[in-house]
């Protein structure tokens, strides 16, 4: 099955245009499908149907029961193959605030340079290559937010392959939010998760909890180990940066690849 098999009931096809059929509510939040449109029109950019009509989707669930967080702002872990530098400094410097592509928020909240929200400066891609992160969503993502962000991955960036699980818990850890997110027992984090998505060779998964997270510890083992491991926590990994006095370089080649200096 390819995302355009699976997203077709919110599709109307008339002489070779397909629109975006606006009355399908029953779908929940529609917003993160405008992204798919021309802007000011409820039609599909014919560059991204050729796109989702390319792009593998694997689900273990139907269209009508997509799953969700209820979570404000749902915690999530993500562990990936790494990349190279180049392609992680290209990476953060094309992705901020400005250019939010959906609820999650997942992708502009990877630059190192974003001052304005705690922890300041955390992503899911760092400087070295590595591609992981234990962080927080934005607020009351949509499950459409989550297909439509996994697809926009695999668009722009398709050597970024990554395993990503969502939990129901709410932003932390219940009990103790001062506890590292590697420290903190594995059976637990295990049981708070929902779903999860694994988006490798251009393809999009979307996994029950038992299934995602036998992937993402499968990913872990082989890809996050030692201090890798600890650069997934969202306090550590800032900390580090700062004792090694790499942050304020890394944002100085960020705004010289956009061009800023």
């Amino acid at each position: 099955m390819t995302l355009f098999d699976f997203l077709s009931p919110l599709f109307v096809m008339e002489d070779g245009v397909v629109y975006l059929n606006e009355e399908k509510t029953k779908f929940g939040n529609m917003d993160a499908l405008e992204k798919l449109v021309y802007e000011g029109t409820n039609i599909l950019d014919m560059s991204l149907v050729d796109a989702l009509q390319n792009t593998e989707f694997t689900s273990e669930y139907s269209l009508d029961d997509l799953p969700d967080s209820t979570a404000r702002r749902p915690y999530y872990e993500l562990v990936g193959k790494p990349i190279s530098h180049e392609q992680a400094i290209q990476f953060m410097a094309e992705n901020d605030y400005s250019n939010e592509v959906s609820g999650l928020s997942l992708a502009c909240w990877s630059c190192y340079d974003c001052d304005s929200h705690y922890p300041n400066g955390y992503g899911i891609v760092h400087p070295d290559g590595m591609v992981g992160l234990n962080g927080i969503l934005g607020k009351w993502p949509d499950p459409m937010d989550y297909l439509v962000e996994m697809f926009w991955f695999t668009l722009k960036y398709p050597f970024l392959e990554f395993v990503f699980r969502v939990s129901f818990w709410n932003e932390s850890y219940p009990e103790n939010e001062e506890l590292s997110s590697f420290a903190y027992p594995p059976e637990e984090v295990d049981d708070s998760m929902l779903f999860g998505y694994v988006v490798e060779g251009g393809s999009i998964k979307l996994l029950s909890a038992k299934k995602i997270n036998k992937r993402f510890h499968q990913w872990k083992k082989i890809y996050h180990t030692g201090e890798q491991e600890k650069l997934c926590d969202i306090n550590y990994c800032v900390k580090y940066m700062e004792q090694n006095k790499l942050l304020a370089l890394l944002r100085e080649e960020i705004h010289v690849k956009r061009g800023m200096l």
